[in-house]
């Protein structure tokens, strides 16, 4: 668990190209609740970073409780930066993914969806990623000086993400609740090409 503060700086890279979507925005999170710049993230990741180059003994390596999270859209046509709330309007359920759940760790439930961190014997290593309690069959958690990515568990029998991967960036770290962001990827949505990201918020279980 040392030097965690370089091991959460992780980079975020594009895991998913999808261009046949014609879903339009508000169909898929609701009726449009605020036009905004995504600065904020920028400006949290790096506020996060310097935080944790001075905080030595922040530890990822517990386990998570969903209680929101949200999407980010950036148009690539026009520039303009959005975002919406996955669970506005009293939903429970949302998706990773833009156009539907296509693997369970895409599925996320608000107080109910759980991420446990489990840390490799060494960096670079793999440790281990826990999906809602589910240790029978986890995932594999690739950590090196630089990045963090949930992959496939080198050990397991049967893929769980087809051999894609998952990589982690922390906008948010405290010592009882956390920020992530996950899943950028591309979409055609109405005629417009975007790019989106998830970033979820959890709290530490006890």
């Amino acid at each position: 668990m040392k030097n965690i503060a370089i091991i959460l700086i992780a980079i975020i890279t594009i895991i998913g190209i999808s261009t046949t979507s014609c879903k339009k925005v508000d169909d898929f999170l609701g009726p449009k609740e605020q036009d905004t710049t995504a600065q904020h993230i920028i400006d949290s990741i790096t506020a996060v970073r310097e935080a944790l180059q001075l905080n030595k003994d922040f530890d990822i390596f517990n386990k998570w409780k969903l209680v929101d999270g949200y999407m980010y859209f950036d148009n690539l046509g026009t520039g303009q930066l959005t975002y919406k709330s996955h669970f506005g309007n009293d939903r429970k359920k949302s998706s990773l993914r833009f156009d539907g759940v296509m693997y369970e760790l895409e599925q996320i439930t608000k107080f109910g969806t759980t991420w446990e961190f489990k840390p490799p014997y060494q960096i670079p290593g793999n440790g281990q990623f826990i999906l809602n309690g589910d240790d029978e069959q986890p995932y594999g958690l690739y950590i090196t000086n630089n990045s963090i990515k949930i992959v496939e568990d080198p050990y397991g029998e049967e893929q769980q993400l087809s051999g894609s991967a998952r990589p982690l960036q922390f906008s948010y770290a405290g010592q009882d609740s956390i920020s992530v962001i996950i899943q950028e990827a591309y979409e055609s949505i109405n005629g417009d090409n975007y790019s989106y990201f998830t970033e979820l918020i959890f709290e530490k279980i006890d």
